[in-house]
């Protein structure tokens, strides 16, 4: 645990022992009815939605049975319209300039934050969370402090792991951890992933909200919840449990241009549903005082009678609820929480920075935005050159209120994705490509977000496309981003995604120089992001480069992204696969002894590289050496075995060993029998076999002066001078005489000859003579029942008759 974190945590065990006389948590929570706690996060959940929140339809029978015994606060808000930040502000009590988790991607939640589980693990709570989608992976932070935090989501075998799951499987994995915990008091943090796109709720939601299947999410979340209060009830866990129910943000649904939620900070993705329901309440009470979900953990350790960090930003809403008491906090006029969105600057715009009170919402931006909150929740006008002054209050309380809400010491928030984790969050929408900047001044001349809302939203559309493997339409759309924004990064980085997807290298490497155009090398020091961040881009931009540039044999510009690579990135945990692939194109490139000498660093370091033997292996077989390759190969499937690729290699290898000791054979009883017309033409064929055609075309020649009268000899030479591909050797013409010499030797009667005349003839153009030699062999081929040949002999005069006519 980090130092600093254990001072604090030590230091709210003191102060709690000199207010309440040495009294556990348990026994002060226990004398205000509440023994344990749980914590529910609806996704993606407007307020609006709720049936307890005045939606036109009852989508939340169970929520809504909750909230006519507790608190209901109408003008809640999620401080950042994502779901990783949005959770590290409720399970922190702090803002997003604080935690330093500014969006979903490549953050995560630093060590040195404390959360609501780990205060009330320390004192005696047992801990557990079942959360519902792979943003929340434990590997992001949020994990921090739970004894159980079940982001196991279950797959098929053999299947790439799932990104979500439903709220039913929550709701069992809950019931089973409240069924294990029921006699100790436990701290239980739920989150229901189900509003979130695609909407696609299950009967007899599906049915029910057809018309708004968004709805059907949400009530099918809430019959979920309903599973979790039951059980409660049932095991008697009900009536002295705080329940706490919150959405992590909204959903725009079109409004503003926006389909779905992380760009604006309008009231649509930022006002959600905050529920307080604690032992003793019998009424319902509706709030209508600004709050924020930094209001989470402080309100909570209140209802516990636990000391709140000084570090929390947030209020103690718990007054609302004590029969008696009279709220004495921070007046509801002069109340102002604070939401940001950093979207926007991955298209090169400023951020979006804001302040929401009960009658206001202004947002920071190139334009200034205020919006009447009380006679405009739809803001649809903005007020902002009605109200200059009001918008240079409030401009100059949220500078003021940000110089209070960052964090004194820096905090490790960024992280360097690894291909898989991003391909993941790319399947749950979440756009990454171009970096986001933390800053939040704003540059005058930069763009106004409100100016890029359509390519935020073609982006969006592209990556859902690439996620259905609908790569032509994806494509289609980056082109069209390209075309009207040329310096929005991540159409390029898309771009060579779905290269990479339709195994196009020449695409991955179009864009990929079009890219690295915007972003050259020379800008690493001067960018605001993390350098580490932009290093990681960069590099996997150059493996995606590199590895084209290999398929498409262009050996100097895969020596080149080879290269560039290693100089930005050499510690990357796939800079030896990098390395290999250098190798591999400098041996390509003539440069053996180069080649084999780095095989051998490789090797050195990382002596189980099963692909490095393979490529060695096949560098040895290139040059001849069989059994350097047979050695490599052999090696690499110690390493791996189940590589079918490379045992076929070995066999090939096994193959041409026994060829080339078949030769030597051949050879030497020739040498002794020179005039043997069978070992003449034994020798050729085997010489043929093994790629060494200009010998076995010198043996044919001379089996042929031995035997003028021989056919076999004949049609052996024509079929090598009519297909072997190689400068000097094919001869096209003189295996057409050769070939019909063959045919009169057998009088037109042997298939696999005339065939080989058909093919000389083919190849000298003549298609005609071609197609009637092969029409010929294919008829004695029948009848001799041929069927391989036959075969053989139609998809020829296919082909044949194509050409003529071509």
């Amino acid at each position: 645990m980090n130092f600093n974190k254990v001072l604090v945590l030590l230091f709210s065990l003191l102060l709690l022992s000199a207010v309440g006389g040495g009294l556990s948590c348990y026994l002060g929570a226990k004398q205000g009815g509440i023994r344990n706690v749980i914590l529910i996060s609806i996704d993606t959940c407007r307020a609006d939605h709720l049936s307890c929140y005045g939606f036109d339809r009852p989508t939340t029978p169970e929520i809504d049975e909750i909230a006519k015994q507790g608190l209901l606060f109408t003008n809640a808000h999620a401080p950042v319209p994502m779901t990783l930040p949005a959770h590290c502000s409720m399970l922190t009590g702090t803002y997003p300039p604080y935690h330093r988790v500014r969006e979903n991607n490549e953050y995560k939640l630093d060590a040195s934050n404390i959360t609501l589980a780990e205060i009330l693990k320390e004192h005696g709570y047992a801990t557990g969370a079942v959360v519902s989608s792979f943003i929340l992976d434990q590997q992001f932070g949020t994990g921090q402090g739970f004894d159980v935090y079940d982001d196991d989501f279950e797959a098929d075998e053999g299947s790439a792991p799932s990104n979500e799951r439903i709220g039913g499987d929550v709701s069992r994995r809950a019931c089973d951890f409240l069924e294990k915990h029921k006699d100790q008091p436990f701290f239980l943090f739920l989150h229901y992933f189900d509003p979130h796109t695609d909407y696609e709720p299950p009967e007899p939601f599906a049915s029910s909200f057809a018309a708004d299947l968004y709805s059907g999410e949400i009530a099918y979340a809430d019959w979920c919840i309903g599973q979790v209060i039951d059980k409660l009830k049932e095991l008697d866990l009900h009536d002295s449990a705080l329940l706490v129910i919150v959405g992590d943000h909204g959903e725009s649904l079109g409004e503003h241009g926006e389909t779905t939620h992380e760009y604006f900070i309008y009231q649509s993705t930022i006002r959600v549903p905050f529920i307080i329901r604690a032992p003793g309440m019998t009424q319902p009470i509706e709030v209508d005082r600004t709050a924020s979900l930094v209001d989470v953990v402080p309100t909570i350790l209140s209802y516990l009678n636990l000391p709140i960090p000084a570090q929390v930003q947030g209020e103690d809403l718990s007054d609302y609820g004590r029969p008696g008491v009279s709220f004495n906090g921070t007046s509801k006029e002069t109340r102002q929480v604070y939401i940001e969105s950093m979207s926007s600057t991955r298209f090169g715009c400023n951020p979006l920075l804001g302040l929401v009170s009960d009658y206001w919402n202004y947002i920071h931006a190139n334009q200034r935005e205020l919006y009447d909150l009380q006679q405009d929740l739809q803001q649809k006008h903005n007020l902002a050159d009605k109200e200059p002054q009001r918008v240079r209050l409030m401009e100059s309380n949220l500078q003021e209120m940000l110089g209070q809400l960052v964090k004194v010491e820096s905090a490790e928030s960024r992280v360097v994705l690894d291909a898989e984790t991003r391909r993941r969050l790319e399947s749950l929408g979440y756009l990454g490509g171009a970096e986001a900047y933390d800053s939040t001044a704003l540059d005058p001349a930069k763009r106004d977000a409100k100016d890029m809302i359509e390519c935020h939203e073609y982006s969006m559309q592209a990556l859902d496309l690439v996620g259905e493997k609908k790569y032509d339409q994806a494509r289609e759309i980056c082109r069209r981003i390209i075309s009207q924004w040329s310096d929005i990064q991540d159409a390029y980085l898309l771009l060579m995604r779905i290269g990479f997807e339709t195994d196009n290298p020449g695409e991955i490497i179009e864009y990929g120089r079009q890219y690295f155009t915007l972003n050259p090398e020379a800008d690493l020091a001067r960018r605001q992001v993390d350098g580490a961040l932009l290093i990681n881009r960069f590099s996997n931009a150059y493996r995606l480069m590199e590895q084209s540039a290999l398929k498409l044999e262009k050996y100097d510009l895969a020596v080149e992204y080879c290269g560039k690579f290693l100089q930005l990135n050499p510690e990357a945990p796939n800079a030896p696969v990098v390395q290999n692939d250098l190798a591999w194109a400098c041996f390509h490139q003539g440069k053996n002894d180069e080649a084999f000498e780095l095989w051998g660093e490789i090797l050195k370091q990382h002596p189980d590289m099963a692909e490095v033997y393979n490529y060695r292996g096949r560098a040895y077989y290139q040059v001849g050496n069989l059994d350097g390759a047979i050695e490599n190969w052999s090696r690499a499937v110690q390493i791996r075995p189940h590589w079918p690729e490379v045992r076929n290699n070995i066999n090939a290898a096994l193959g041409l060993k026994r060829l080339d000791q078949s030769i030597m054979q051949s050879t030497e009883m020739l040498r002794r029998n020179p005039n043997n017309y069978k070992l003449q033409d034994q020798l050729a064929n085997l010489l043929y076999d093994r790629g060494r055609y200009e010998q076995a075309i010198e043996h044919w020649r001379e089996a042929i002066r031995l035997k003028p009268d021989e056919p076999v000899a004949y049609n052996n030479l024509a079929w090598a001078l009519a297909t072997v591909d190689r400068e000097g050797l094919r001869n096209p013409a003189e295996a057409v005489q050769l070939a019909y010499q063959a045919a009169e030797l057998t009088q037109f009667k042997q298939a696999n000859i005339l065939e080989t005349l058909s093919v000389a003839y083919a190849a000298s153009g003549n298609f005609v003579e071609a197609i009637s030699m092969a029409e010929k062999a294919l008829q004695i081929a029948l009848s001799e029942g041929n069927k391989i040949l036959a075969e053989k002999l139609r998809q020829n005069i296919v082909q044949y008759k194509a050409k003529r006519n071509g």
